[in-house]
């Protein structure tokens, strides 16, 4: 809602009545300070919830922008109480901190994990027998001598017409992964899982330990051969810098070739477990996090809207 002229009521302000646009950095920054004893963290937090109304006063033609003029136009609504303010303030700034603590200790697991492979892979950390004897020495082998493969056909969705309450899910090896969720129950990947999805264009892959379907013919299904442990194998994918270049298929001609590193099925296992167990606790800081941001939004909405 945009102010009339000297439109005010208790408990509701406009901008140019709480701030002063005081300088413009670029066409981007804008610099504002309080004009009234509001409390800032308080004010900070309106103005974020006022995003959409903010950004409806954007002029321009090809690239739009906010001006200190702008800021002036835009109506809050606000406790007359500096203290209320104050406690909503201090409450949600202790969300935040809790949600910046937990993006730090994922921080710090993904560089624990980062420095834990390398030494695993380097050889420079070993893991002993049961008898605390060394495992034998590792071997150098091709991709090939670990892994099979398998084309998707069978297991492409038809509809891609998705749902939250369907059960089977529907994935790519890119950044997205998850697509959405599908009702069909006719190929569907479940009899030979765990299994790693890859994409043939653009080499991105991902560990898969549950049934699913795929959205394109561009991708093979990894699986272990007989004796290996394809979560293992995983993870030396992971340490794999396999250039792009060329718009064409990948793994049968080029990836597949990769030499590796490779130890006992037995030391396989081991180090495997250990970094599972290490994305264990990632993916439940991930959870964590996620909450968090979802209690925030939803504490944001019903204290600002």
């Amino acid at each position: 809602m945009l102010p009339t002229s000297g439109e005010t009521a208790e408990g509701v302000a406009t901008a140019s009545a709480l701030l002063i646009a005081d300088v413009q950095i670029g066409a981007d920054i804008i610099v504002v300070r309080l004009k009234t004893d509001d409390a800032p963290v308080f004010v900070s937090y309106l103005l974020n919830t006022s995003k959409r109304q903010i950004m409806r006063l954007a002029t321009g033609a090809s690239v739009s922008h906010i001006y200190p003029k702008d800021i002036a136009r835009v109506c809050l609504s606000l406790p007359s109480s500096e203290l209320e303010q104050q406690k909503i303030a201090n409450f949600l700034s202790a969300v935040d901190e809790k949600i910046e603590q937990l993006e730090q200790k994922r921080k710090l697991l993904e560089l624990y994990k980062k420095g834990l492979m390398q030494k695993l892979f380097s050889q420079e950390l070993r893991f002993k027998d049961e008898q605390g004897r060394d495992y034998p020495e590792w071997e150098t082998k091709r991709l090939k001598q670990t892994l099979a493969y398998e084309q998707p056909a069978d297991y492409i969705v038809e509809n891609s017409e998705y749902h939250d309450t369907f059960n089977t899910p529907v994935l790519t090896p890119g950044k997205t992964f998850l697509l959405g969720y599908t009702n069909e129950t006719q190929g569907i990947f479940k009899e030979k899982l765990p299994v790693i999805i890859f994409d043939d264009f653009t080499t991105a892959f991902k560990f898969v330990d549950y049934p699913f379907k795929v959205k394109s013919a561009a991708i093979k299904i990894l699986l272990a051969r007989q004796g290996e442990n394809i979560r293992f194998i995983y993870y030396v994918m992971t340490r794999i810098r396999f250039p792009i270049g060329e718009h064409k298929r990948y793994y049968i001609s080029e990836f597949q070739h990769e030499k590796i590193c490779y130890p006992s099925h037995k030391e396989q296992t081991k180090i495997a477990d250990f970094l599972s167990a290490v994305d264990e606790k990632k993916e439940h800081l991930n959870k964590q996090i996620q909450l968090s941001q979802i209690f925030k939004k939803g504490l944001l909405q019903q204290l600002f809207v």
